[in-house]
């Protein structure tokens, strides 16, 4: 196999690892109220399976980066693969809704394994550096694929075999990548045993660090309050039918991955510190619109606009905002991904879990949370260090 195939195949495995995170997420989610009749548990409990899975794919990055610089990206991958397919599996078979979510939680652990090497990977590529930001844009480009067509295949999977194959699909991707990995994928990583915790405690030292992270908790928060609770407040509160709800999951999800493409072009010409600033202010403008439509005036048109309206600043904002910290953490960038990895995953639980446990109405739950953090992170951002003057 010569050099440039096997970049290409490497490129394509990395590609599949990137996807099979939020497919996992976003496959399950017209199912959930389902889920929720035929396990007699709380729609609002039902979510915490999803709160679970983020939250243990951001506590999983701050672990499995510096295990991988210890031990090799390989056999971390294929640890992860393997807690990803085993835990799905059995998510198949459970009928607690406790049990549900514990597995989730060891799901989201494996799955992130992949998440937090695949960057790494193709860092230690010997490539020209034009060429490695290329394949970490395709890596980028294809986790935004995900929430475009899992809702749908979603949707088909619980028409045809039923809720349970909504965790069993991923089981058998989770298998298959395993077997390409195992067989195709080389080691890449010069072994270190440096300290994780050193680099650690310079990067919280950096001064755009905490403040950014708390940004993009606060923005993860918002926009995961309405993806969590999407299927309850469109399907179950607002009538729409299940292909209904799929379609319009899949304009939010395009929102998003449009504003991912937009940035990347973006960026070559206009200074990240502006771009973070205009997609905050469209984040906040977006939230406090689905805040106020969802306790005023619920409507699936309102919902679905302010959803794709926050996705698209969200797909702006989160790599101005990570080029902006990874720029200044010089050899401790694995480290400041990790955190804010770490940072997005936990406000994405806690947007959704906070959703799920209010007392009202899911369009006025959603519309509460995704104001508020919507708000907050404006006031995090205002309130951090400013870039070359114009962040």
């Amino acid at each position: 196999m010569t050099a440039t195939r096997a970049r290409d195949v490497s490129t394509l495995l990395l590609g599949a690892l990137s996807f099979l995170a939020p497919f996992a997420v976003d496959v399950s989610l017209p199912g959930l109220p389902q889920i929720a009749i035929a396990i007699h548990a709380p729609g609002g409990l039902v979510q915490w399976t999803l709160s679970a899975y983020v939250l243990a794919t951001g506590l999983g990055q701050l672990v499995w980066g510096p295990i991988s610089d210890t031990y090799g990206r390989r056999p971390v991958v294929l640890i992860g693969l393997a807690l990803y397919a085993g835990s799905a599996f059995a998510c198949a078979l459970a009928s607690d809704v406790g049990v549900l979510i514990a597995l989730r939680f060891v799901q989201g652990i494996g799955a992130c394994a992949g998440l937090s090497c695949a960057a790494a990977i193709v860092q230690d590529l010997p490539l020209p550096e034009h060429e490695r930001a290329s394949r970490l844009a395709t890596i980028e480009s294809v986790i935004n694929i995900g929430p475009l067509v899992a809702p749908v295949i979603g949707v088909a999977i619980l028409a045809t075999f039923g809720w349970r194959a909504l965790y069993g699909a991923p089981a058998i991707l989770g298998v298959l990548a395993f077997v390409a990995i195992a067989v195709l994928l080389w080691e890449t990583a010069e072994r270190t045993a440096s300290s994780a915790i050193d680099r650690y405690r310079r990067v919280l030292s950096l001064p755009r660090t905490i403040p950014y992270a708390l940004t993009l908790f606060m923005l993860f928060a918002g926009y995961f309050a309405m993806i969590g609770g999407s299927s309850f407040a469109l399907v179950d509160q607002l009538h729409l039918t299940t292909p209904e709800f799929a379609g319009a999951f899949t304009v939010e999800a395009l929102c998003a991955l449009v504003g991912s493409l937009v940035a990347t072009r973006l960026a070559l010409r206009v200074d990240p510190g502006l771009l973070l600033r205009i997609a905050i202010g469209v984040a906040v403008a977006a939230g406090i619109a689905n805040g106020a439509t969802g306790i005023a005036f619920a409507s699936p048109a309102a919902f679905v606009a302010t959803m794709s309206l926050y996705a698209l600043a969200f797909g702006v904002a989160l790599p101005a905002a990570i080029t902006l910290v990874l720029a200044e953490s010089g050899p401790d960038a694995g480290a400041a991904a990790g955190l804010l990895g770490f940072a997005l995953s936990a406000g994405g639980a806690a947007g959704s879990a906070v959703a799920g446990t209010l007392p009202f109405a899911p369009t006025v739950a959603i519309g509460i949370v995704t104001g508020v953090a919507a708000c907050a992170s404006g006031l995090s951002y205002r309130f951090g260090p400013r870039a070359n003057g114009s962040t």
